[in-house]
């Protein structure tokens, strides 16, 4: 048999181990939560970059303070067949990061740029006063949505998220062969 000093020492030792042990694994569990953590906010940044088919991000997730680029003259030619040509409708956000990218890539400048003359692209920033009953008018649930119009001020096709360069193309090319 054990003195009692003795086992006191051993039980106070295996309850100090015990401590440190069950320290080590809250340590090893909140760094493992926290590099989790860093993981996922690079993968969304890097996700969220890329323009990804049929991808859009919801209308008021976020408001912006700085609408740009809205066209509603524009708009308002499209709608009444005067614009004298197809016209596709970009509604985009500031905060909308696959607009973001499109921007940046210049992807959509270079389809105005290709259909210089036969059709144009305007946008119209959702979050302008002025642009919230043509959100409501075309469904305008995610950016970015697109609209496109043929000469005659009639909406041909409406979609939401970026399909690509070439299936944008294919819209335009077949809207102008109708003309």
């Amino acid at each position: 048999a054990m003195p009692r000093n003795k086992r006191a020492e051993r039980l106070e030792r295996q309850r100090r181990t015990q401590s440190r042990s069950r320290t080590k694994w809250i340590a090893l569990g909140v760094g493992s939560l926290i590099a989790l953590g860093i993981i996922f906010f690079i993968w969304q940044s890097t996700a969220t970059s890329n323009v990804a088919l049929g991808e859009t991000t919801a209308i008021g997730s976020q408001v912006s303070n700085h609408p740009t680029e809205t066209d509603i003259a524009g708009l308002q030619l499209a709608e009444a067949g005067k614009a004298g040509e197809p016209v596709l409708v970009w509604f985009h956000a500031d905060w909308c990061q696959i607009c973001q990218t499109l921007k940046r890539q210049g992807t959509v400048t270079a389809l105005q740029k290709q259909y210089e003359g036969k059709a144009k692209i305007i946008m119209v920033n959702v979050d302008t006063g002025e642009a919230r009953p043509y959100v409501g008018k075309y469904n305008v649930r995610g950016t970015p949505t697109f609209v496109l119009f043929d000469q005659h001020g009639r909406v041909v096709n409406n979609f939401s998220g970026w399909p690509g360069s070439p299936a944008v193309a294919r819209y335009f090319d077949q809207v102008l062969a109708q003309q």
